[in-house]
């Protein structure tokens, strides 16, 4: 054989060996595109799942109703608005007595007795019919020199009314009963008046006839701090 049909069977082989090589390399490249491709379309198909899946549970979540509570008020407050709203209590001329627990001044005096059964005392009582439990009113604590008392005297009414004072009188605290007595019965009508009604305590003034008007200014003296501010009046012969 010539030098020239072996070089030309070389070169064919060589040929045919690259050729085989370069399809091998070619398939491999074609079967790693394969896997890479599959991959990525494993990938987009999670991502699409979790995507409906975290939709799915926006739309099934419902938003929970907001609830607004009602500001707290406070003890002071709910005091005052208990005033304000204050049903009014009975109206008009009439005798009664007290129920309930004794009620007490913040400081006592010796001479002025604190200690009564509510039932067994009356008092005369006038309210005005205007009075409404709206606006404060001003107290009259009256003593008479006489043990009854059942009615206003002549021309109070109208003065009473117009310039809103409500009115108390005990009974039988005349001139025969005992000073501490007299006194005592005072300072608890006032208490319960306070209790009962609106009253201005800047207002509260003790009065009286006779007798009376000497327990008022002892009232004045003894019981000070119940801001009673004694006022004489004397009967007129």
């Amino acid at each position: 054989m010539s030098e020239v049909g072996r070089s030309s069977q070389i070169s064919e082989h060589g040929r045919a060996l690259y050729m085989r090589g370069l399809r091998l390399q070619m398939t491999k490249i074609n079967s790693t595109a394969k896997n890479v491709f599959g991959v990525i379309f494993l990938l987009l198909l999670l991502f699409c799942g979790c995507r409906k899946s975290e939709s799915a549970k926006q739309v099934q979540v419902k938003p929970k109703p907001q609830t607004t509570e009602s500001p707290r008020q406070e003890p002071e407050r709910q005091e005052s608005a208990k005033l304000e709203t204050q049903a009014p209590e009975r109206t008009g001329d009439f005798v009664t007595a007290f129920s309930g627990p004794l009620l007490f001044p913040r400081q006592r005096h010796p001479t002025v007795s604190y200690s009564f059964v509510l039932p067994a005392e009356r008092y005369f009582v006038h309210v005005s019919p205007k009075y409404s439990g709206e606006a404060l009113y001003g107290l009259i604590v009256f003593t008479d020199a006489s043990d009854e008392l059942n009615q206003l005297p002549d021309g109070w009414q109208d003065v009473l009314d117009t310039r809103k004072y409500l009115f108390i009188a005990a009974q039988n605290v005349g001139n025969g009963q005992n000073v501490n007595r007299r006194l005592g019965l005072a300072v608890l009508g006032a208490l319960e008046m306070m209790q009962h009604y609106r009253i201005d305590p800047n207002r509260v003034y003790a009065a009286g006839f006779s007798g009376g008007a000497r327990m008022s200014g002892l009232l004045g003296f003894y019981q000070s701090n119940m801001n009673c501010r004694k006022q004489h009046i004397w009967r007129k012969e």
